[in-house]
């Protein structure tokens, strides 16, 4: 990754870039390196720095009001630096940008990274923020920009998508690469100037300045000599950059480059839909789908609402407006609280957070009032921030920075204090299918729960159907549904029923409430043979490692009680459940029987959103917020003495995490005559390089564990 630009003891660099470094040369004495490299700097408070009106209507962070939003925003710059840590994103050409997301290019920062870092440098004052912001317009200035060129066509451009920053190093396309633009591209959808003059601003360092007027220029000449077919992004990112020009230069030049890039958006904005309509490329239906996009629409209101801060006009705030009832009536999903993709029913389902759109959503509800405008910003920010957290990539964290601290601004100025969770949705409750029942034993019966929801909810559950022959301890339960997690309140029956009796149960949750069935399933008698089994596709991250390793086990055909009887001990995959490989979730009962007729079951990374309590001899419940591993317990156990001795695995990241389990578990539970783990961390994610080990967690490690596993179940009588 990092030295494509080294050929044949040659190092190649692209016309009109310009890598440069500081040297210093000191031959006296004193310790100088720690001032060379973290130089002193005269800076304003963040009061002084928002109170000049320089960066629009900026409010500084404060300790009491909006932490959660504060808390992402810094817990993001943490996940940028771990991320180019685990990524190894550094040498001369690369360091300060971050790898992109199609998996072949850097982001370029994309969209604006250091004007979301330095502006939130500005309103808070952490100087995380102002370091990481500079490494990023230091790279954009010197290699994603052109900064000399014989064609004046080309001067000042910013490239995007392209392989190695700017293309152009011959790299062979790799196979089944979707994007591949080999010698760089660009666009006016993929512009941006901000933070780059912000950075000149706070600096003084002209290098900034220089080169990034050569994109600005460039942008008011090229782009205003004819209109170009785009009205969405394009557009609102020309306004947006030729603006930061304004702002930084104060030249009418730039001024009126934006006032035309915005006429053309009010003259073909759809005045009765709001919509602003283009072919959408992704739909899949003949003909395709025209309409517009959330994100596109956001950037074009960003712009809208900068410009209307400048010179308040009557047609900016009716396309602001029109562009804001746009996505109320088209865009907005009530249910899940964020913004469709496109305007084509394939993604009616979907729903992003508002991040883009927030500037001018706040810009809208304070011309207009609507209260719907108020309610998609506020509902969609606490999505984010309250329900999900900081993006672990470098263009996502750039989405997440750069246009919500306005909204969170503007949220201040409307008295709020916090960015409130959401109200609650809908939660989903289920029963398994069958209720699995030994003679003799007392049977659970867990009602699962899948909630997505910052505020808690308090529910209960009934049994309002029991066949004759069985008798539950309680007839009701009652708990507090949680964000996140996968509540199981059990259900303890006993007795025996007809195979195929039906359990009622009677689930109510605020507002919500329903009905749910389980059948009677008596135990089967079963043999077990000699066999060690694996249940998971060829792509499922287990097999995967197991197969890097050299470990091979037998895939099972089916779940069967012919085919079950053939095994000793099965591998349960990670995506098992969750992709329903062999019908396992309406098979469990065989596994259960199998279980019991003295089998050994392993089961890796169970996953919070397919998990069924009943499917485990003895209920779990899990959450899916991501945590690391504690101390191990069970230090003499089979699965950290053989064949290797693991002393430790800390480091490794449990993405769904137990978090409630009763006394059966330790590290593993027998029941009947078999014998079940569940290995909850995901060594396997490490062995085949899904997830970077972090210090102390090494490869090897997690490689170790791996055979630990299959030689446990090897072992199994």
């Amino acid at each position: 990754m990092n030295y494509y630009w080294h050929r044949y003891g040659n190092y190649l660099l692209p016309a009109g870039t310009e890598p440069t470094t500081d040297v210093l040369l000191h031959f006296g004495g004193g310790d100088v390196a720690s001032a060379w490299q973290e130089q002193v700097l005269l800076t304003c408070s963040a009061e002084q720095y928002c109170a000049s009106g320089a960066l629009g209507r900026l409010e500084p962070a404060r300790e009491d009001r909006f932490p959660y939003f504060n808390g992402l925003v810094r817990d993001g710059l943490d996940r940028l630096e771990a991320a180019r840590q685990s990524k190894r994103e550094y040498s001369w050409i690369n360091y300060g940008d971050t790898y992109g997301e199609r998996a072949v290019n850097w982001t370029d920062q994309e969209y604006d990274l250091q004007w979301g870092l330095l502006m939130n440098f500005s309103r808070t004052g952490d100087m995380a923020f102002f370091d990481r912001g500079v490494e990023a317009a230091s790279h954009t200035v010197q290699i994603d920009m052109i900064n000399w060129s014989d064609d004046p066509s080309i001067l000042g451009i910013m490239k995007e998508h392209s392989p190695w920053h700017v293309g152009g190093f011959g790299t062979p396309r790799p196979e089944n690469t979707t994007y591949w633009f080999e010698n760089g591209i660009w666009n006016t959808g993929h512009v941006w100037t901000q933070g780059t003059y912000l950075a000149y601003c706070l600096t003084g360092d002209r290098r900034y300045f220089q080169s990034i007027e050569l994109l600005s220029e460039f942008l008011a000449r090229s782009r205003t000599s004819f209109i170009e077919s785009w009205v969405h992004r394009n557009y609102g990112w020309l306004t947006i950059a030729t603006l930061g020009a304004y702002h930084t230069t104060a030249d009418p030049y730039y001024l009126n480059a934006a006032r035309f890039f915005m006429q053309n958006v009010v003259d073909r904005q759809d005045p009765g839909t709001g919509g602003l309509i283009h072919p959408i490329g992704e739909c899949e239906h003949t003909p395709r789908h025209m309409g517009g996009k959330s994100f596109m629409t956001g950037v074009v209101m960003a712009g809208l609402t900068m410009l209307d801060e400048i010179e308040p006009r009557d047609d900016l705030k009716r396309s602001l407006t029109l562009a804001s009832d746009w996505l109320w009536a088209r865009m907005w999903n009530a249910e899940k609280m964020g913004f469709r993709y496109a305007q084509c029913p394939q993604f009616d389902g979907g729903a992003g957070v508002g991040a883009g759109v927030c500037m001018g959503l706040a810009h809208a509800y304070d011309i207009a009032g609507k209260p719907e405008y108020r309610d998609m910003l506020v509902q969609s920010m606490g999505r984010m921030v309250r329900e999900g957290g900081p993006s672990g990539s470098g263009k996502g964290y750039a989405v997440q920075i750069r246009n919500t601290p306005y909204a969170i601004g503007a949220m201040d100025r409307w008295g709020m204090t916090e960015v409130p969770p959401p109200p609650a949705r809908t939660p989903t409750v289920q029963l398994p299918a069958k209720l699995y029942m030994v003679p003799g034993q007392v049977a659970q019966l867990g009602v699962v729960v899948h909630y997505a929801s910052a505020a808690p909810l308090d529910a209960t559950a009934e049994i309002v159907r029991l066949p004759a022959g069985l008798k539950a301890e309680t007839a009701t339960v009652a708990w507090q549904m949680q964000r996140g997690a996968t509540q199981a309140p059990v259900f303890r029956i006993t007795g025996q029923a007809p195979d195929g009796a039906e359990v009622v149960v009677r689930w109510q949750a605020g507002e919500w409430q329903g009905d749910l069935t389980a059948a009677v399933h008596t135990r089967k008698a079963m043999e077990v043979g000699v066999g060690v089994g694996y249940v998971g596709d060829d792509q499922d991250p287990v097999g995967l490692a197991l197969r890097t390793l050299g470990l091979r086990l037998e895939p099972l055909a089916d779940l069967s009680p012919t085919t079950l009887a053939k095994y000793r001990a099965l591998i349960i995959g990670r995506e098992a459940h969750e992709k329903n490989f062999l019908s396992i979730r309406d098979n469990n009962a065989n596994l259960l029987d199998f279980i019991h007729a003295g089998g050994t079951v392993v089961m890796m990374q169970i996953q919070n959103s397919s998990y069924q309590a009943a499917w485990l001899p003895a209920p779990l419940a899990f959450s899916n917020d991501s945590g690391s591993l504690g101390e191990i317990v069970a230090t003499d156990h089979p699965l950290f003495t053989t064949p290797n001795r693991i002393e430790s695995a800390t480091g490794i990241v449990s993405y769904d995490t137990i978090v409630e389990a009763g006394d059966a578990w330790i590290v593993e539970m027998s029941d009947g005559e078999g014998t079940v783990l569940v290995v909850q961390p995901s060594p396997e994610r490490y062995v085949v390089g899904e997830a970077q080990a972090q210090a102390p967690l090494t490869v090897e490690v997690c490689a170790q564990i791996m055979e630990n596993i299959v030689a446990y179940l090897g072992s199994a009588r």
